[in-house]
């Protein structure tokens, strides 16, 4: 069973993907699209082009389910609209290769996965390097998506993938 967690943000597109071969779950790859500008609108038409090319042929092909970060809505509101427009992008991109999938929110990952939705970015860091053996100098986004993606076999291998939670 192959699974990948996705966490957007407006800069960058982190996804992790796991396989469990029946067993313990196991890192099969990452990938990680990041736009520059410092517009907003550059870096999104960046993160698109980049969809757009590098989605089809890339490491969510085998996968079974996709579970996407649902955007945080902060006091921010033209943060969360960009926000927003790249997991719009990231969806449609994902739909268009066939993969079933749907949104998390952020703490229903952490809890499921953590035992609480207050836990800090160490804490979820610490998971993830103990959890895939990951390096400890690499960007937080990695760690949530793989924290991400374990919650995701989590759900699927228990037979909940509930659309409830788009």
């Amino acid at each position: 069973m192959r699974v990948a967690g996705c966490d957007p943000d407006s800069k960058a597109i982190t996804i992790f993907v796991v396989d469990n071969n029946g067993h313990d779950d196991t890192l099969v790859d990452r990938l990680r699209l990041e736009a520059k500008g410092q517009r907003a609108e550059d870096r999104f038409l960046g993160l698109v082009h980049q969809m757009q090319e590098l989605l089809p042929n890339s490491i969510l092909r085998g996968c079974n389910f996709i579970w996407v970060e649902r955007p945080f809505v902060g006091p921010n509101r033209k943060a969360a609209i960009d926000l927003g427009m790249v997991v719009g992008a990231l969806r449609y991109a994902i739909d268009r290769l066939g993969v079933p999938h749907t949104l998390v929110d952020p703490s229903t990952w952490k809890s499921a996965m953590l035992g609480t939705n207050r836990v800090s970015k160490e804490d979820i860091k610490a998971w993830a390097i103990a959890r895939y053996g990951l390096p400890d100098n690499l960007v937080q986004d990695v760690y949530d998506s793989s924290v991400i993606a374990a919650f995701g076999l989590m759900r699927l291998t228990s037979g909940s993938t509930k659309r409830t939670l788009s």
